[in-house]
């Protein structure tokens, strides 16, 4: 298998000029879409080039602790989706086929996350048994309980630095520029797979110290969330040609608040064909509503507004899992998974 640097095409290179460090911004909601890619054998026995199997899953903050007199931000996670590629014969012609759905998974306390600004160092503390982390292509997690260093950007160019298992060599350090316009530091090592930026982490995710170098099989950062704003969008070869992916990060966010009642909101049919009846209960907020159903992928496909009884046309959408999202000023207050046949 390859190895393949990730380029930051979302990026600006702009020359190295000094500026302050950029902590973490460690607060509720904050959060980091990844997807882990599996190569399996395509028919001629070879490996896919970015993996026949995919699951995109999410790292999320939300709420503290105190553990051992250091306060750590909690970091919960789930599996969101599942997406497979196969080859199959059609009409004499081979043909690829993607079946992709949601995932029902509740999420996971796995850990924490502490800094320390000064030093411009970030550490995690593991408060999950078992092998978790395996799927999401680590190669280092420290035992459970036990906290270990995740970041170190006190670094010089040429220093040499392990974190997990992995040694790095800082090649260089440049500024770029994110989605909302602001700058960050970036530092790009030796090993071209590993570039960090501040405040957000790694070019292949939060846990990108950890994690092997991405081959034909790895994991990615698809995009990440911060104080109700964007600002990291990838647009990498290592999603796949066939894995199209727009910025929805705050789509599979954990709500910060109570959800509705699951009994407020009737959804009928489910499974449904070409309409959807939505009937709010009447003690719920009718002003500023809005519905939005997106795919597996988290891509949004349809958005409409709501009242108290609404019907909304749904000929537009692809037989298969959708997850449907109520919005009420501008808050996620209710989540579903609904089916079209």
């Amino acid at each position: 298998m390859k190895n393949r640097a990730i380029p930051f095409f979302f990026l600006l290179p702009l020359l190295c000029t000094a500026q302050d460090y950029t902590p973490f911004s460690l607060i509720s909601t904050n959060a980091w879409n990844e997807v882990s890619s599996l190569g399996l054998p395509d028919n001629d026995g070879t490996v896919g080039a970015g993996g026949n199997e995919r699951t995109g899953f999410t790292y999320q903050l939300l709420g503290d602790t105190i553990i051992d007199d250091q306060q750590y931000t909690k970091v919960y996670s789930k599996n969101n989706w599942f997406q497979r590629r196969e080859h199959v014969p059609q009409n004499g012609e081979t043909i690829t086929l993607v079946t992709e759905y949601n995932l029902e998974e509740s999420y996971v306390l796995i850990g924490g996350l502490r800094q320390d600004s000064i030093e411009k160092k970030v550490y995690f503390i593991n408060l999950k048994s078992g092998d978790w982390y395996m799927e999401r292509c680590f190669t280092y997690n420290p035992p459970f309980g036990q906290e270990a260093l995740l970041y170190d950007f006190n670094l010089a160019q040429n220093d040499l630095i392990q974190i997990g298992d992995n040694t790095f060599t800082l090649a260089n350090t440049q500024m770029v520029t994110l989605e909302d316009g602001s700058q960050r530091q970036s530092y790009q090592f030796e090993e071209s797979d590993y570039t960090w930026i501040e405040g957000i982490g790694s070019a292949i995710g939060l846990f990108g110290p950890w994690q092997a170098a991405p081959f034909e099989s790895g994991c990615g950062l698809l995009c990440y969330y911060e104080a109700e704003t964007t600002l990291f969008i990838s647009n990498e070869s290592f999603v796949g040609p066939f894995l199209n992916l727009n910025d929805n990060c705050n789509m599979l966010i954990i709500a910060t608040h109570d959800l509705w009642p699951k009994e407020h909101v009737m959804i009928s049919p489910n499974p449904f064909k070409d309409f959807l009846q939505i009937n709010l209960h009447p003690e719920l907020p009718t002003s500023q509503l809005s519905l939005q159903i997106y795919n597996p992928l988290g891509q949004l496909e349809l958005q409409e507004l709501l009242t108290q009884a609404s019907q909304i046309n749904t000929s537009s959408l692809k037989n298969g899992i959708h997850l449907l999202v109520i919005i009420s000023d501008n808050k996620l207050v209710y989540r579903a998974n609904i089916i079209k046949q």
